[in-house]
């Protein structure tokens, strides 16, 4: 079941809402202090949260900068709501980042619409973040942070502690990391070891030398010929299917 947290002072319009929201089958937590709520020993994060936008117009939105700042907030779907419905006030929270914005008073069918779109929302972008997270990498060159899919790799090589990664997209990436340490991360059904020092990308294989005197690979989008062991050219071939 989702909780909703809500942050409100005034007891007697947090006891109507409430009971708007627990109509939908949600659970309600509430406090006038989400920093103290969250250093609870016994906290259970909410699934959104509602806040309002005091007479001031100015203790929500504060709250909110100091919110963007704190990546424990960053997969919570985060609604204002005022009786105030000037659209400024509106627009400044929406540039504050909020996901919505709701304008007193509220009926029950549309606040639970709004608690329902905003959940389902933020549940489908975490699962298509978590099945991008699955299938890519993360890797730096200088300041610059990319993405990876492990399907834009075309073959890694070391030498001791340090990696090269070629890229079809992106180029070539040098960094600290052993060639095991690659392997434990890489997804197997894709990836394989050839040499000691090379791990290639099956899936851009284009043919397997393998005269008397001589293993090698060859790699669509790649310049080099990758060698291949003796130990390793049958699995290889097993692989293949070759």
């Amino acid at each position: 079941m989702h909780l909703v947290l809500i942050l409100e002072t005034d007891e007697e319009f947090l006891g109507a809402l409430e009971k708007k929201i627990k109509a939908g089958g949600y659970k309600v937590a509430k406090t006038s202090c989400i920093f103290s709520y969250f250093g609870s020993p016994d906290l259970i994060t909410p699934s959104i949260i509602l806040c309002k936008v005091s007479a001031n117009l100015q203790d929500g939105f504060v709250l909110k900068e100091k919110l963007n700042g704190d990546n424990r907030f960053d997969k919570i779907p985060f609604v204002f709501y005022s009786g105030d419905a000037n659209i400024q006030l509106i627009r400044k929270g929406m540039l504050l980042g909020a996901d919505d914005f709701i304008v007193l008073p509220v009926s029950q069918e549309e606040l639970l619409n709004t608690i329902k779109l905003r959940i389902s929302k933020f549940t489908r972008l975490s699962f298509l973040n978590e099945c991008e997270r699955k299938q890519s990498i993360q890797l730096s060159r200088g300041k610059k942070i990319f993405r990876v899919l492990f399907s834009e790799i075309i073959h890694i090589d070391s030498m001791g502690d340090y990696s090269t990664v070629y890229t079809k997209k992106h180029g070539r990436f040098i960094l600290r990391k052993t060639l095991k340490a690659w392997m434990d991360d890489l997804p197997t059904s894709m990836f394989f070891k050839v040499h000691k020092s090379y791990i290639a990308n099956l899936n851009y294989i284009e043919f397997v030398n393998s005269d008397e005197n001589h293993y090698g690979l060859k790699l669509a989008d790649d310049e080099i010929e990758l060698p291949v062991s003796v130990r390793q050219l049958s699995k290889l071939k097993e692989l293949l299917k070759v």
